[in-house]
């Protein structure tokens, strides 16, 4: 695994942290190429696998697209009971897999609370900005689009 990514001049290199506030930040997209591995540690196909195995998902904090359209929860989720004795709906693997083996694309919230290496990066973008944020993982085939684009 590639070191964690500690400083914001590092997460953005390389644009120097000047130049990104002055000309990008708020104002117009950037995109910053990189030397392969530069987000190693970031997050790895193990290390998604390793999340996905957590029984921590619900149908709100992962969800799936297919098509430019949300599937519903119930067609991928079952449902069980929390630990608080509340019936909830919590993806099933095997429906999972069969969506994402059509195309589907996976959406899974907050996972900044879940991996080091994206916390890694959280941190030095909320330091940078001053404020809070979260990190959302998009995960999609280049065959399928998952969301209508809009900028």
């Amino acid at each position: 695994m590639s070191e964690l990514i500690t400083s914001f001049r590092q997460l953005i290199d390389p644009v120097p942290p000047e130049k990104f506030f002055q000309d990008y930040c708020h104002k117009r997209p950037v995109h910053i190429p990189g030397q392969a591995g530069k987000f190693g540690s970031v997050m790895s196909w193990d290390d998604l696998n390793g999340i996905l195995d957590m029984a921590v998902w619900s149908a709100r904090s992962l969800q799936l697209s297919l098509d430019r359209q949300r599937i519903p929860p119930a067609a991928y989720c079952r449902n069980t009971m929390d630990r608080n004795q509340m019936q909830v709906l919590q993806p099933d693997a095997d429906k999972l897999l069969g969506f994402l083996k059509r195309g589907a694309s996976l959406l899974l919230n907050e996972i900044e609370t879940l991996h080091p290496g994206v916390r890694s990066v959280m941190e030095v973008i909320e330091a940078a900005h001053g404020g809070r944020g979260n990190a959302n993982l998009y995960c999609s085939w280049k065959q399928r689009q998952a969301f209508d684009l809009a900028f």
